[in-house]
């Protein structure tokens, strides 16, 4: 099984697979620019070259791309919207560049504006920032918590955007374990977890899931409230990811762990060390 964690590009994108090696990932996420703009810095010469040459001599795959939390497709403000467009097909484009296999966009928020008009909002985007792309990134949407007005809470959501957008297979989901628990998916227990993964195949199919957030989470399930927690220390528990890590379907994905980093600079560590002894449980079960 593959392990790693969201992945700070500070000094420049390359220096990022110094950090996940120094940290013992298997695979790994970032921010591709400064998370709080809209306006990224070019790529210097020569950076995203020196990022796949790298990552390439690492080993480590898949390196998955997240987009910045401001941007928002499902707002109901046209000027906004458009440059959340332009922002979201900028991101697209340097992961592409960087030979991110993935791109992990939030569906957003309407704003009040409505589930419908949020759903139709983002649906449009992902059409527009897919129209006439060539590239080798594939999108994929992250499932919600569900606090206030965000979209994409449940599959039936997600379902419903990714028809919105008419992009069809071109579209991945990425599975987030505390968003989930959140929205009242009961991902902790054999049955829960085996009901959520049946929607997700009749909805999408099979193979739509292409990336696990693994997080626990410090809300109870069905809280709607997006707070994530060591891994172990929150409600989903040690004994809940043993049922995670125990899917057939999901043991074959990538987990990336966005578990909360304090001021220690092993938080990342030893949340993998926590998810890696279990996953060792889990085999020594076989």
């Amino acid at each position: 099984m593959r392990f790693g964690c969201h992945i700070s590009i500070a000094g420049g994108i390359p220096k990022a697979v110094e950090r996940a090696i120094a940290k013992g990932c298997d695979c790994f996420q970032i921010f591709s620019r400064s998370p709080r703009s809209f306006v990224g810095r070019p790529l210097e010469p020569g950076e995203a070259e020196a990022f796949r040459q790298a990552r390439a001599a690492s080993g480590m795959a898949p390196a998955v791309v997240h987009i910045p939390y401001l941007i928002n497709p499902a707002s109901p403000d046209d000027a906004f919207w458009e440059a959340c467009v332009e922002a979201f097909r900028e991101d697209l484009s340097r992961a592409d560049e960087l030979g991110a296999e993935y791109l992990v966009i939030h569906p957003g928020s309407h704003k009040g504006a409505g589930l419908e008009a949020g759903i139709a909002r983002v649906g449009l985007a992902l059409k527009r920032v897919h129209d006439g792309y060539r590239g080798g990134t594939a999108v994929l949407l992250e499932n919600t918590a569900g606090s206030g007005n965000t979209v994409g809470r449940t599959f039936e959501e997600l379902e419903r955007i990714a028809e919105a957008s008419s992009v069809g297979g071109r579209l991945g989901l990425c599975l987030d374990t505390a968003h989930a628990f959140a929205a009242g998916y009961q991902v902790s227990s054999e049955e829960g977890l085996g009901a959520m993964m049946g929607e997700v195949e009749r909805r999408f199919g099979k193979g739509a899931l292409a990336v696990v957030h693994a997080n626990d989470s410090a809300a109870p399930a069905g809280s709607n409230k997006d707070r994530h927690a060591d891994i172990g220390k929150g409600y989903i528990g040690e004994d809940g990811f043993e049922v995670i890590l125990s899917n057939a379907a999901l043991k074959r994905l990538p987990f990336i762990l966005e578990t909360p980093v304090k001021k220690d600079p092993d938080d990342d560590i030893r949340n993998l060390r926590a998810i890696r002894r279990v996953a060792e449980r889990v085999k020594g079960r076989k």
